[in-house]
């Protein structure tokens, strides 16, 4: 309902991204079409993240999630228009599709947010068992968001991992604009109680 670019299709599907010219079109190839998916559900993340990781292995991998944030809230981010579900951090949410690929695996390199609301102390101390390092923005984030292009262009040149991080920080701000964005080393605040999912506050 949004774009008709690509014939409107309204599943959900994976792609082998590849690069090109037209920014029209989606050229890559579609590996799976998997129809109505709740995006609000965390097993749907999780399977995702286990089937990236068992189809795609690699020394590095980053998870960026790309929606409305909501910061440490019942409501969180990666919100379903059809459903109305969404994955919440205080409820332990997005700890727990988070655990099967970091048992599977070990940490991500980088959990970051394209989202709004995102770098404060409680979400980055919830994803500290999960990742090295941590990117979001303190306040709204616009269209622009994370910068993509400069992000795989410093993938190119090194695979140090601060690096990149702060790279997708800086070039949020510096090119996109946006008001703030942060790359944060998780290690300074593990928690350590690292298979311990954090549940709803008490306050």
């Amino acid at each position: 309902g949004y774009d008709d670019a690509d014939g409107d299709w309204t599943g959900t599907r994976r792609y082998f991204i590849v690069g090109d010219s037209d920014n029209k079109h989606v050229g890559s190839s579609v590996l799976e079409d998997l129809g109505e998916v709740d995006m609000g559900d965390p097993d749907v993340l999780s399977d995702f993240l286990l089937w990236a990781n068992d189809a795609y292995p690699a020394k590095h991998m980053a998870l960026v999630m790309w929606d409305h944030g909501d910061g440490w809230s019942a409501r969180m981010i990666s919100s379903d228009e059809s459903s109305g579900s969404d994955i919440s951090i205080a409820k332990g949410e997005m700890a727990a599709a988070l655990e099967p690929l970091v048992a599977d695996r070990g940490r991500l390199d980088i959990i970051a947010f394209d989202a709004c609301n995102m770098s404060t102390w409680e979400v980055a101390y919830a994803m500290s068992p999960y990742a090295d390092y941590f990117v979001a923005s303190e306040t709204t984030v616009g269209m622009a968001g994370l910068q993509y292009r400069e992000t795989q262009v410093a993938m190119g040149k090194t695979d140090d991992v601060a690096a990149i991080a702060d790279e997708m920080a800086r070039s949020a701000v510096e090119i996109g604009e946006e008001w703030t964005y942060a790359a944060v080393d998780l290690a300074k605040i593990r928690s350590p109680w690292p298979s311990t999912r954090l549940q709803e506050p008490h306050l």
